[in-house]
């Protein structure tokens, strides 16, 4: 909630920038879906939109991103391009028994070493 409060103030204005540091940190799972549908309402009105952000759902969500490490972007490029380039490959598993999940992925990333 404080995090929409702090983008209402920072609208009210109308910026042509808007410059975000990790914004949904510590932010339930619907109300950073709702969060980032704001955004994507203020991107579609031309609103710049910078967001430092960790995590790769939302890194995602963007169109363009650069990966720093010690303060230096290393790379930049759309989340596609980034991911093609570093091979990269992301999987979502949605699942009542996370346990029953991990241990068979970890069973078949053993296999897969051994060759």
């Amino acid at each position: 909630m404080k995090q929409k409060l702090a983008l209402c103030c920072a609208l009210i204005s109308e910026p042509q920038v808007l410059l975000l540091d990790e914004p949904t940190t510590g932010v339930d799972t619907v109300a950073r879906r709702e969060f980032w549908d704001i955004l994507a309402g203020l991107a579609g009105q031309g609103i710049t939109i910078v967001v430092a952000t960790p995590d790769l759902d939302e890194a995602e969500r963007c169109d363009r991103v650069a990966l720093l490490y010690n303060g230096q972007i290393q790379q930049m490029g759309t989340p596609s391009a980034l991911k093609s380039d570093l091979g990269l490959q992301r999987l979502v598993i949605r699942t009542p028994d996370l346990l029953k999940v991990e241990q068979t992925l970890t069973q078949a990333l053993e296999a897969d070493s051994q060759w």
